[in-house]
């Protein structure tokens, strides 16, 4: 095996855009190829939001394979993320990777209490500025934008407040730009056609949707299902356990469901480091629209207005679901959404609430490096996930400088040494035949507007589509 030299850095940017605030962060920042890439340098995105990106650099270097040569990988953690993410203890606990899982109110209320008012400058917008300083500190005038899942959002932010700075944009599961649906209705519509479509692949002798709904009218246990097939469409999504254990359900025979449904929810145990739910829900709040409009909506108001539009619903409408599980989706967004009245007691007016593209009620302008510390030196050294050798040789293209090379590891005079430890991605679970893979760390796939992914091939793409 042989070890990536990566350059470990940080950023340094301004807790408030606007500078009305004051109060500085510091991003973890993580780059490998040559200083002076022919093509340019790629900023790979992550998802969630909550999830880190530096620590996922020899992971995504491995996935994307030659499509790098020629390019400097950049990644770093967002505000709010990585080994400096919101920490909500009570809420990651209860929630822990999952999108769908119903929070108590009163962990919600606890995260709220420790954010405080500090929660609106956790925005996309906020994140797109950050990244347009990272521009500046690396030196480049354009560069390419890779998104996975909420990471599509996050590059389209940037390429509209921005966009003469980008040279190419790489969008992978698009995260609808409309807001996300409090039932989760684009996620359950998706699911006969992206079963079916794994069943495509091989004979599976009988419906996937059908038997789905089955197993549901009998069980009642569609908000469970739901979770289970949207975390597999990040983790093995090509679905191979899933329509023979579904069959069989169907038949009287639950054995096989029940243990694939407790092997997935065995990796939604995450600490905030992997996944910050603290993020992931100031993120979305502050984002994205509500039914009931914006955060100076009074509760009994927003109670009303989501209710009626439960009523609305219909059986055919959910399925291979059932209403339960819709409005399990509706309350799961709802209380996320109850606890945003302790925004208020910690000095944010109901009227400061931001849409995606702007910064402090404003759309995001070009920013230039102000006050970033500079340095030299910070290499680390990371393993490859999982332990494995390189897929391809460290060399780049012809004339370059090799992909990790410790030549290539000095740092921009824009960015600040990082004195702390260097990358180190947890190596790839393995779970024994003929069950389930376990669940990765979260995938950027993860997001609060996530649906089944049709399912890829078994051999691995040379596009990277999430850190596993």
């Amino acid at each position: 095996m042989r070890s990536l030299h990566a350059t470990c850095a940080t950023l340094a940017v301004p807790l408030d855009h606007s500078g009305r605030s004051p109060g500085r962060l510091r991003l973890q920042v993580a780059m490998v190829g040559p200083a002076h890439p022919a093509r340019g340098v790629l900023v790979f995105l992550t998802g969630g939001p909550g999830q880190p990106g530096a620590r996922y650099l020899p992971t995504i270097d491995i996935r994307l394979g030659s499509a790098l040569d020629g390019y400097r990988l950049v990644m770093l953690d967002q505000r709010g993320t990585g080994r400096d993410a919101l920490s909500c203890p009570a809420l990651q606990r209860a929630v822990g990777a999952s999108d769908l899982t119903v929070p108590p109110l009163s962990a919600l209320r606890d995260c709220a209490s420790r954010i405080g008012s500090k929660r609106r400058f956790f925005t996309t917008a906020d994140t797109a500025a950050d990244l347009d300083q990272l521009r500046a500190a690396l030196g480049v005038d354009r560069w390419t934008l890779d998104g996975v899942s909420y990471g599509t959002f996050t590059a389209e932010r940037y390429a509209l407040a921005h966009p003469a700075h980008v040279a190419r944009l790489v969008l992978d599961s698009v995260v609808p730009q409309e807001g996300i649906n409090p039932f989760q209705l684009g996620t359950i519509h998706a699911v006969p056609r992206v079963l079916r479509a794994a069943c495509a692949t091989r004979r599976c002798g009988s419906d996937p949707a059908a038997d789905l709904a089955a197993v549901i009218r009998a069980r009642h246990d569609g908000p469970a299902l739901l979770d289970t097939l949207v975390t597999l469409s990040i983790a093995e999504p090509a679905f191979r356990a899933v329509p023979r254990a579904l069959s069989e359900a169907r038949a009287g025979r639950p054995q096989r469901l029940d243990r694939l449904v407790a092997a997935v929810h065995r990796g939604d145990s995450l600490p905030a480091t992997f996944l910050s739910q603290g993020l992931h829900d100031s993120t979305l709040c502050e984002d994205y629209p509500q039914p009931w409009g914006g955060p100076a909506v009074a509760v009994p108001q927003r109670l009303a207005a989501i209710r009626s539009a439960a009523h609305k619903l219909t059986s055919a409408g959910v399925y291979p679901f059932d209403l339960a599980t819709a409005n399990r989706q509706r309350r799961a967004r709802h209380v996320r959404e109850l606890a945003t009245g302790v925004r208020a007691r910690h000095g944010a007016t109901a009227g400061s609430s931001k849409r995606p593209g702007s910064v402090a009620g404003r759309r995001s302008r070009p920013l230039h490096a102000d006050g970033l510390g500079a340095g030299r030196g910070g290499s680390c050294k990371a393993r490859p996930a999982g332990g494995r050798a390189r897929r391809r040789p460290l060399g780049a293209a012809a004339g370059e400088e090799p992909r990790g090379a410790p030549g290539a590891s000095s740092i921009p005079a824009g960015l600040g040494a990082d004195p702390r430890p260097g990358l180190r991605p947890p190596r790839r679970r393995t779970t024994a035949a003929p069950g389930p893979p376990a669940p990765p760390p979260p995938s950027p796939r993860r997001t609060g507007a996530s649906w089944p992914a049709a399912p890829r091939s078994a051999t691995p793409p040379r596009r990277a589509t999430r850190p596993a």
